[in-house]
Protein backbone atom coordinates (compact mmCIF):
# COMPACT_ATOMS: atom_id res chain seq x y z
CA UNK A 1 0.00 0.00 0.00
CA UNK A 2 2.79 2.40 0.58
CA UNK A 3 4.37 1.92 -2.72
CA UNK A 4 1.19 2.51 -4.34
CA UNK A 5 0.73 5.60 -2.30
CA UNK A 6 4.23 6.73 -3.15
CA UNK A 7 3.44 6.37 -6.89
CA UNK A 8 2.84 10.18 -8.37
CA UNK A 9 0.03 10.68 -10.25
CA UNK A 10 -3.57 12.66 -9.86
CA UNK A 11 -5.52 9.34 -8.89
CA UNK A 12 -3.28 8.28 -6.35
CA UNK A 13 -2.45 11.54 -4.91
CA UNK A 14 -6.42 12.06 -4.29
CA UNK A 15 -6.57 8.31 -2.96
CA UNK A 16 -3.46 9.03 -0.93
CA UNK A 17 -4.58 12.40 1.14
CA UNK A 18 -8.32 10.98 1.50
CA UNK A 19 -6.63 8.23 3.52
CA UNK A 20 -4.18 9.93 5.36
CA UNK A 21 -6.29 12.64 6.08
CA UNK A 22 -9.29 9.90 6.97
CA UNK A 23 -6.73 9.07 9.69
CA UNK A 24 -5.98 12.63 10.81
CA UNK A 25 -9.51 13.42 11.10
CA UNK A 26 -10.25 9.61 13.22
CA UNK A 27 -7.11 10.97 15.35
CA UNK A 28 -8.10 14.22 16.37
CA UNK A 29 -12.00 12.95 16.87
CA UNK A 30 -10.87 10.04 19.31
CA UNK A 31 -7.61 12.38 21.02
CA UNK A 32 -10.21 15.30 21.50
CA UNK A 33 -12.83 13.08 22.99
CA UNK A 34 -9.82 11.52 25.18
CA UNK A 35 -8.90 15.20 26.47
CA UNK A 36 -12.06 16.16 27.05
CA UNK A 37 -12.78 13.24 29.07
CA UNK A 38 -9.77 13.75 31.08
CA UNK A 39 -10.26 17.66 31.86
CA UNK A 40 -13.98 16.79 32.92
CA UNK A 41 -12.20 13.84 35.65
CA UNK A 42 -9.50 16.72 36.41
CA UNK A 43 -12.36 19.37 36.97
CA UNK A 44 -14.81 16.04 38.99
CA UNK A 45 -11.68 15.45 41.28
CA UNK A 46 -11.94 13.88 43.59
CA UNK A 47 -15.55 13.04 42.42
CA UNK A 48 -14.43 10.90 39.10
CA UNK A 49 -13.36 6.99 39.47
CA UNK A 50 -9.90 6.00 38.55
CA UNK A 51 -11.65 3.99 36.17
CA UNK A 52 -12.84 6.95 34.26
CA UNK A 53 -9.72 8.06 34.16
CA UNK A 54 -7.77 4.84 33.15
CA UNK A 55 -10.02 4.92 29.71
CA UNK A 56 -9.46 8.67 28.97
CA UNK A 57 -6.12 8.03 29.43
CA UNK A 58 -5.68 4.70 27.27
CA UNK A 59 -8.07 6.32 24.27
CA UNK A 60 -5.34 9.21 24.75
CA UNK A 61 -2.14 7.14 24.47
CA UNK A 62 -3.25 5.04 21.44
CA UNK A 63 -5.29 8.24 19.47
CA UNK A 64 -2.61 11.07 20.32
CA UNK A 65 0.16 9.58 18.17
CA UNK A 66 -2.48 8.22 15.76
CA UNK A 67 -3.41 11.43 14.83
CA UNK A 68 -0.03 12.93 15.55
CA UNK A 69 2.02 10.80 12.97
CA UNK A 70 -0.85 11.55 10.52
CA UNK A 71 -0.76 14.94 10.97
CA UNK A 72 3.11 15.33 10.64
CA UNK A 73 3.03 13.50 7.17
CA UNK A 74 0.53 16.19 6.22
CA UNK A 75 2.58 18.94 7.02
CA UNK A 76 5.47 17.16 5.80
CA UNK A 77 3.36 16.93 2.14
CA UNK A 78 2.43 20.33 2.16
CA UNK A 79 5.82 21.58 2.99
CA UNK A 80 8.18 19.39 0.46
CA UNK A 81 7.55 22.22 -1.78
CA UNK A 82 4.91 19.81 -3.95
CA UNK A 83 2.29 21.33 -6.34
CA UNK A 84 -0.24 19.35 -5.83
CA UNK A 85 -0.13 18.99 -2.06
CA UNK A 86 -0.55 22.64 -2.34
CA UNK A 87 -3.51 22.98 -4.33
CA UNK A 88 -5.14 20.61 -2.70
CA UNK A 89 -8.81 21.03 -2.09
CA UNK A 90 -8.97 18.15 0.72
CA UNK A 91 -6.34 19.52 2.64
CA UNK A 92 -8.40 22.94 3.15
CA UNK A 93 -11.39 20.93 3.37
CA UNK A 94 -9.89 19.14 6.01
CA UNK A 95 -8.45 21.95 7.95
CA UNK A 96 -11.75 24.04 7.72
CA UNK A 97 -14.09 21.09 8.78
CA UNK A 98 -11.59 20.73 11.85
CA UNK A 99 -12.07 24.63 12.73
CA UNK A 100 -15.90 24.56 11.68
CA UNK A 101 -17.09 21.71 14.11
CA UNK A 102 -14.38 22.68 16.78
CA UNK A 103 -16.27 26.58 16.67
CA UNK A 104 -19.62 24.62 16.65
CA UNK A 105 -19.00 22.87 20.00
CA UNK A 106 -17.22 25.08 21.81
CA UNK A 107 -20.41 27.82 21.28
CA UNK A 108 -22.56 24.69 22.05
CA UNK A 109 -20.14 24.76 25.45
CA UNK A 110 -20.64 28.44 25.86
CA UNK A 111 -23.74 28.67 25.65
CA UNK A 112 -24.62 25.60 27.86
CA UNK A 113 -22.65 27.07 30.64
CA UNK A 114 -23.85 30.94 30.08
CA UNK A 115 -27.41 29.27 30.49
CA UNK A 116 -26.77 27.55 33.69
CA UNK A 117 -25.00 31.08 35.05
CA UNK A 118 -28.21 32.99 33.78
CA UNK A 119 -30.38 30.45 35.30
CA UNK A 120 -28.42 30.85 38.72
CA UNK A 121 -28.92 34.53 38.68
CA UNK A 122 -32.37 34.39 38.26
CA UNK A 123 -32.40 31.75 41.27
CA UNK A 124 -33.46 28.77 39.21
CA UNK A 125 -32.68 25.23 39.69
CA UNK A 126 -29.20 24.11 37.90
CA UNK A 127 -29.59 22.12 35.14
CA UNK A 128 -26.45 19.72 34.60
CA UNK A 129 -22.97 19.60 35.44
CA UNK A 130 -21.00 22.75 34.90
CA UNK A 131 -17.70 21.12 34.57
CA UNK A 132 -18.14 19.02 31.21
CA UNK A 133 -18.94 21.99 28.97
CA UNK A 134 -15.88 23.89 30.33
CA UNK A 135 -14.04 20.78 29.79
CA UNK A 136 -15.43 21.04 25.74
CA UNK A 137 -14.64 24.86 25.69
CA UNK A 138 -10.72 24.26 26.64
CA UNK A 139 -10.24 21.30 24.77
CA UNK A 140 -12.08 22.52 21.41
CA UNK A 141 -11.11 26.34 21.79
CA UNK A 142 -7.01 24.77 21.60
CA UNK A 143 -8.04 22.83 18.72
CA UNK A 144 -9.55 25.56 16.78
CA UNK A 145 -6.58 27.75 17.84
CA UNK A 146 -4.49 24.84 16.47
CA UNK A 147 -6.44 24.46 13.07
CA UNK A 148 -6.51 28.05 12.59
CA UNK A 149 -3.02 28.51 13.03
CA UNK A 150 -2.40 25.81 10.35
CA UNK A 151 -4.60 27.58 8.00
CA UNK A 152 -2.98 30.48 8.40
CA UNK A 153 0.33 29.16 7.85
CA UNK A 154 -1.10 27.62 4.59
CA UNK A 155 -2.24 31.13 3.51
CA UNK A 156 1.43 32.26 3.75
CA UNK A 157 2.71 29.09 2.20
CA UNK A 158 1.06 28.89 -0.80
CA UNK A 159 -1.55 30.98 -2.94
CA UNK A 160 -4.74 30.11 -2.69
CA UNK A 161 -6.40 28.38 -5.62
CA UNK A 162 -10.23 29.06 -6.73
CA UNK A 163 -11.88 25.96 -5.18
CA UNK A 164 -9.73 26.60 -2.06
CA UNK A 165 -11.63 30.38 -1.87
CA UNK A 166 -14.48 28.11 -2.58
CA UNK A 167 -14.37 25.95 0.39
CA UNK A 168 -13.33 29.12 2.62
CA UNK A 169 -15.81 31.53 1.77
CA UNK A 170 -18.27 28.04 2.48
CA UNK A 171 -16.61 27.84 5.62
CA UNK A 172 -17.54 31.71 6.26
CA UNK A 173 -20.50 31.01 5.21
CA UNK A 174 -21.39 28.01 7.77
CA UNK A 175 -19.85 30.32 10.46
CA UNK A 176 -21.90 33.72 10.09
CA UNK A 177 -24.85 30.56 10.21
CA UNK A 178 -23.91 29.30 13.25
CA UNK A 179 -23.62 32.89 14.66
CA UNK A 180 -27.27 33.40 13.58
CA UNK A 181 -28.50 30.31 14.52
CA UNK A 182 -27.49 30.93 18.63
CA UNK A 183 -28.07 34.57 18.16
CA UNK A 184 -32.13 32.80 17.07
CA UNK A 185 -32.20 30.30 19.76
CA UNK A 186 -31.33 32.69 22.42
CA UNK A 187 -34.01 35.10 21.15
CA UNK A 188 -36.67 32.68 21.06
CA UNK A 189 -35.28 31.77 24.59
CA UNK A 190 -35.54 35.30 25.75
CA UNK A 191 -38.99 35.68 24.43
CA UNK A 192 -40.41 32.93 25.31
CA UNK A 193 -39.23 33.67 29.29
CA UNK A 194 -40.68 36.95 29.43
Amino acid sequence: LLAILAVRNPTVNTLRRIYILGFCAAGVGFTTYAMVSVVYWLLRFPGGTADDLIRAAATLLVCLPLWGITWQRVQALFYDGEDGERASVLRKFYLYLAVFVSVTLAVIGLTTLLAGLLRRSVQLAAQGDWRLPVAVVIVLGVQWLFHGHALERDAHAAPEGPKQAGIRRLYYYLLAGIGLAAFLVGLGGAASVV
